[in-house]
């Protein structure tokens, strides 16, 4: 297979080559500084310090209460969901029909690599220039969002399909957050079983950024833009690339069930989260699954903000219970 340096990738070559340059020279020349204590200290975790403080702001109650609810309808639609597939697996009726196929791809390896050049290129200006990690992501993001797009729009269209098909718009939604749903014990265990492998090895996690800057951050705008970067820009960025650009290159050169698995690892990988590793490899296989089934990246993306949002929701609650005010 011919493979040839067009001027697009020699600029982006030669461009993350000064920047990489750069990047090395400015970092020998900056001392190191020592790390930052946190900003705000943590409550006490003994169980009368959190009962005595939910005792006394009720707001704090209300809030804890209103989560168990969430937490147990999330439970109830998983038990529900692993009811409703047990029950077919028995009647040997398929698990899941077959919504809809992704769109086949009009984009190559090449555009994909660019692409990639262009968000460690965007990466390295960031620490260049010095952006905040709140900039410095959703540059990367929009780069990732605006590629992306453009690729899968041509493919989408040059195919003479609509983007989305509204006809089975609600089938295919509610057939990804039943999945969803349906998978939470598995990835639960997954999370306990690589904790527990983990532990093992005497492995100590570092504190996440994320959950750091949620518990140390106090002003409501920078906490607002973090939410919304992680709800809704990231989840559409990462699967535009990883379900809509490389999971739908992958199964068309070497099949469903191995282009799952490798998106699912490089979709881990990316998160350079050692704690949560292996429960993202699931995370991936049930979003690329989702997407296989349904055809449309609304879905997984739907997937994706249903997921993160949790997460936010429980961390900005561990933020309420253990942050004095």
């Amino acid at each position: 297979m011919r493979f040839h340096l067009a001027r697009l990738d020699v600029v982006l070559i030669l461009s993350l080559f000064l920047s990489s340059v750069a990047l090395v020279a400015v970092g020998s020349r900056v001392p190191e500084k020592p790390a930052k204590e946190q900003v705000q200290k943590t409550l006490p975790m003994d169980r009368k310090s959190l009962e005595a403080r939910i005792r006394e702001n009720p707001s704090l109650r209300l809030r804890l209460q209103v989560a168990s609810c969430g937490i147990l309808l999330l439970w109830a639609g998983s038990i529900w969901g692993i009811f409703q597939t047990g029950l077919k697996i028995f009647r040997g009726d398929p698990v899941a029909v077959s919504l809809g196929e992704p769109a086949a791809p009009g984009w190559r390896l090449r555009e994909i690599l660019r692409l990639v050049l262009g968000v460690v290129l965007v990466s390295q200006w960031a620490l260049l220039i010095k952006w905040g990690i709140l900039l410095s992501t959703l540059l990367v993001d929009g780069v990732i969002i605006g590629a992306a797009g453009l690729l899968f729009l041509r493919r989408v269209r040059s195919a003479g399909k609509r983007v989305f098909d509204g006809s089975k718009a609600w089938a295919s939604f509610r057939f990804g957050i039943m999945s969803y749903l349906t998978s939470l014990p598995f990835l639960l265990g997954l999370i306990l079983l690589w904790g527990f492998l983990l532990s093992q090895f005497q492995y100590e996690p570092k504190p996440q950024p994320i959950l750091t800057m949620v518990l140390n951050e106090s002003r409501t705008p920078i906490l607002g833009w973090l939410l919304f970067l992680v709800v809704v820009v990231g989840p559409v960025a990462e699967e535009m690339f990883f379900r809509g650009l490389l999971y739908g290159w992958l199964r068309v050169r070497i099949g469903v069930g191995r282009a799952l698995i490798l998106s699912a690892l490089l979709f881990a990988g990316l998160h350079a989260n050692l704690l949560a590793f292996l429960p993202i490899i699931g995370l991936g296989l049930l979003l690329g699954w989702v997407y296989e089934r349904t055809g449309s990246l609304a879905v997984p993306i739907a997937v994706h903000l249903f997921h993160n949002g949790g997460m936010m929701i429980l961390a900005f609650l561990a933020k309420s219970l253990l942050v004095p005010p």
